[in-house]
């Protein structure tokens, strides 16, 4: 592409599309959902060679449980595998459970949902993850960040479902939070080499999470 300042000197592709392009609607953005052809475009694949990360669940049920709960942001309807979500810092669990009733409510929690769960630290090794938070994947996959966090979950959800049919036999998408800009990590229901769980402790017990509510001035009620 060639262009001369002042702009009087533009490659004929690049004039052409511009003469096509329409007015962009500057009050609203795009939502950008998979292209029809996906599973055919060439996805880069993320190896996690191993490590840790924590998981935030109800305290009922084990660590190492997929839900299929299509109110999730990557479990999509009929999901045909089930997900866990995993965070690389405590903040990052607790705002990826709870950081929408903070917000409503003003950083009120609700006790009875406080003390109903439990942290546990996964550990995991080689999976193949769609990194979503790496701009090379994303521009490769067509998606943006908006995308993956709109409050509308059909998006992301139909994100969620285009990775787990792709034929790279990805394993999880990783994440940026909404929240903390840190890494999270939907893993999905596959056979992997090896996963564990290591209970740490109820939420409400461990002083990590007392130290999450005096620095967000977040109130148990």
């Amino acid at each position: 592409m060639r262009f001369a300042m002042g702009g009087r000197r533009w490659s004929r592709g690049l004039r052409g599309a511009m003469s096509s392009s329409k007015t962009p609607d500057y009050g609203r953005r795009a939502v950008y959902k998979p292209a029809p052809d996906f599973t055919r475009r060439k996805i880069p694949v993320s190896i996690l060679n191993g490590g840790v990360l924590l998981r935030l669940h109800v305290t009922d049920r084990p660590a190492l449980f997929f839900g299929r709960r299509a109110g999730n942001r990557f479990t999509p309807e009929n999901s045909p595998r089930g997900v866990m979500y995993l965070g690389e810092d405590l903040d990052t669990c607790i705002f990826e459970v709870f950081g929408d009733e903070m917000l409503e409510k003003r950083c009120l929690i609700r006790a009875f949902r406080w003390m109903n769960y439990s942290v546990s630290k996964i550990g995991f090794e080689g999976l193949r993850v769609c990194d979503f938070a790496d701009a090379v994947t994303a521009t490769a996959a067509g998606v943006d960040l908006a995308s993956l966090m709109a409050q509308d979950l059909e998006a992301p959800q139909a994100w969620s479902r285009a990775v787990m049919n792709h034929p790279s036999g990805f394993q999880a998408i990783r994440y940026a939070s909404r929240f903390t800009g840190r890494h999270a990590l939907a893993l999905f229901d596959l056979p992997c080499r090896s996963l564990s769980a290591t209970m740490i402790g109820p939420l409400h017990a461990i002083s990590e999470a007392g130290k999450f509510l005096d620095r967000y001035e977040v109130t148990i009620v």
